[in-house]
């Protein structure tokens, strides 16, 4: 089910779909701008019954919506689900899915951080010589618009970017990434944007028209919007597509092609030149709901039955509100050790989608207890995470029961979740203790094994001690070498111990310490520990694990 031809040409459009893509994205675009998920979720609920069923009901033959109405089939929903943006995301955004397609729509400028994006008009560079502004593409680099792809296309569905003003130039720019990371995506995505401001050089606009990705951006403008023009004043910024203008009573025309309206559109930028002198009417006609309320003008020109304003006795239904529908990384399992000093554990996450963008946020709970997490991606499939124990009115828990520092067993059961601008993927952690291995080459290493192992086990619960040999002196290194994550204890070949680190070869120097000296023993196990953690992370078996939900 789509829109009319009349609808599509009305709005010049090429197709019906992408003249519905356009009027979702009004609506979403215009929800974007609530911090309130359950505001967006009633929002979008009102919208869809007032404009977009209306539209899509004013499309068809009435004798279609005569049976739908008689078997009462107007309760159904276009809007699948919705998920807004985190509190402090990077971008204010909401991701909606229709039937057929997933939204990914910016809200503008609110905030003092939009405004520093904002001011950063000096250009970087995209690729070769187009370059582009500055704060706007910072922005988009942050959004995960490969994700979010790969997600719709694995669901069999369609991606549209959208966004007004400061939000409209973060998804033009993130799709024109996108399309570099991912020549496929071309013909698949789409970019509707409101007021957008000039994003580039007219390199960057020779670039999308090279690339043939012109049709993939729609920029609806309104002529009498001075703050969507403020950039055109500075050096070399230029539209890198051609606005279609949103004139006041509901046209759409293009400067360009319609000649019988180049005189208007030139009577209407004239006359808006003194706007700046008032404020509040600059501000009007630069809101989303402003052009929100041209667009149904335009669908009522195209559709004769159509009537966004018309009473409903019912009240409408708010959309569902969906977690994961947001770009985020699919994590597969986790594995940690504790921490040298036993301050905390170190736990490595193995995924997929994992970067800087989609891993900005991190949780974790031992036992229930909030634990402060700082993270560092390796790569797309794996990153670190360290856990700090839970604290009560910022002191440490009382109790050896949870989180012991010694005691690996009593931080389980740990759940970390990793996430960006929406809904974290949590997973639940094995906690892995560490091994120290005693070697023994002959009957005279009883005594010094015995007592070592003795006061490592009083002291550190959460090692794994043990003992092996007797093995000769060859047989040793064999043995060191093939147990990486441990670390390995013997006699020296002089006098004393030598304290070496499990999956290293022969040549690798290790730790001399007296035989009898139980503390730097013990001191010179826990840097090798140390030195081994990510040896023990690596090579831990790494089972499948079920996603844990908080």
């Amino acid at each position: 089910m789509s829109l009319s031809a009349s609808c599509a040409r009305a709005m010049r459009e090429k197709t019906a779909e992408d003249a519905l893509d356009t009027v979702i994205s009004c609506v979403a675009c215009e929800c974007a701008y609530d911090g309130d998920e359950r505001a967006v979720a009633r929002r979008l609920g009102t919208l869809e019954r007032a404009i977009v069923l209306r539209a899509l009901d004013a499309s068809r033959a009435p004798l279609a919506v005569l049976r739908d109405r008689i078997l009462r089939r107007s309760a159904r929903r276009w809007f699948v689900g919705v998920e807004a943006s985190a509190k402090g995301a990077a971008n204010r955004a909401v991701v909606l899915e229709t039937c057929d397609a997933y939204y990914y729509a910016f809200g503008g400028t609110q905030t003092t951080r939009d405004l520093i994006s904002d001011a950063n008009y000096w250009m970087s560079s995209v690729e070769d010589e187009a370059k582009a502004h500055r704060g706007f593409l910072a922005r988009a680099e942050t959004v995960a618009a490969d994700v979010m792809f790969a997600r719709a296309r694995a669901r069999g569905k369609r991606l549209v970017m959208c966004g007004h003003s400061l939000g409209g130039a973060t998804a033009a720019l993130a799709t024109v990434i996108l399309l570099l990371r991912r020549p496929e995506a071309a013909g698949r995505v789409r970019c509707v944007t409101f007021a957008m401001p000039p994003v580039g050089d007219e390199s960057l606009s020779r670039l999308v028209v090279d690339r043939r990705w012109t049709s993939t951006f729609t920029h609806i403008c309104a002529p009498e919007d001075r703050i969507s023009r403020l950039l055109l004043s500075r050096s070399g910024y230029v539209h890198f597509v051609r606005p279609k203008y949103l004139l006041e009573d509901g046209r759409i025309v293009m400067k360009e092609l319609d000649v019988d309206d180049d005189d208007a559109l030139q009577r209407v930028h004239r006359d808006s030149a003194g706007f700046m002198r008032a404020p509040r009417s600059v501000v009007y006609v630069h809101a989303m709901k402003t052009y929100r309320d041209r667009l149904m003008l335009t669908l009522r020109s195209a559709l004769s039955s159509f009537d966004a304003d018309a009473f409903v006795a019912e009240t409408p239904r708010a959309v569902p509100m969906r977690s994961h529908l947001g770009p985020e990384p699919t994590l597969k399992s986790a594995v940690g050790v504790l921490a040298r000093d036993g301050g905390g554990i170190v736990v490595l996450v193995r995924g997929t989608s994992i970067d800087t963008r989609t891993c900005s946020r991190t949780r974790a709970e031992a036992k229930g207890w909030l634990c402060s997490t700082t993270a560092t991606v390796l790569g797309s499939d794996s990153l670190i995470v360290a856990v700090s124990p839970p604290a009560l009115h910022g002191a440490p828990l009382p109790s050896d029961a949870v989180c012991s520092p010694g005691n690996h067993a009593s931080w389980m059961p740990l759940v970390v979740g990793v996430g960006g601008d929406f809904s974290l993927a949590f997973v639940n952690v094995r906690i892995i203790p560490r091994v120290v291995i005693f070697v023994r080459s002959d009957a005279s290493d009883a005594s010094w094994i015995a007592l070592q192992k003795s006061s490592l086990q009083t002291k550190q619960t959460g090692w794994i001690v043990k003992e092996v040999g007797p093995l000769k002196r060859k047989a040793i290194d064999g043995f060191v070498e093939s147990s990486p994550g441990c670390v390995c204890v013997m006699r020296a070949v002089s006098d004393g111990l030598v304290v070496r680190e499990g999956g290293r070869d022969k040549d690798a120097i290790g730790m001399s310490v007296p035989a009898d000296d139980v503390r730097a023993v013990e001191k010179s196990i826990r840097a090798a520990l140390q030195s081994t953690e990510m040896d023990a992370l690596e090579h831990a078996p790494h089972t499948a694990l079920a996603r844990a939900k908080l």
